[in-house]
């Protein structure tokens, strides 16, 4: 699906990763966030707006799909599971090497 959302940060953190084996190392950014999306339901019929979204923000310049395959129109990805006791919204932002620098 293809759009914009709007997203208010609700906490800002950063962690350091070293995972070689997935090619995951360094400084990594993320965000939980509440959505304001227009009527996006769910597979389980919850709207984006009720759940909190956490969101990781990663340095690269081409954004690739689960198949390695390069994103054609878009920055990033959202992911949703409802297998959990709690339904999990979360997702990945692509920017340019830069700006972690800037919002540090």
């Amino acid at each position: 699906m293809q759009g914009h959302i709007l997203l208010t940060p609700l906490k800002w953190f950063q962690e350091i990763s070293h995972y070689p084996a997935i090619n995951v190392e360094g400084r990594n950014l993320k965000v939980s966030c509440t959505a304001a999306a227009p009527d996006v339901l769910l597979s389980n019929d919850a709207k984006w707006t009720d759940l909190p979204v956490e969101l990781g923000i990663l340095i690269g310049e081409q954004p690739l799909d689960g198949d390695g395959n390069p994103i054609k129109q878009g920055v990033g990805c959202f992911y949703f599971s409802d297998a959990q006791a709690h339904p999990l919204l979360h997702g990945w932002l692509l920017c340019e090497r830069r700006l972690p620098e800037v919002l540090v």
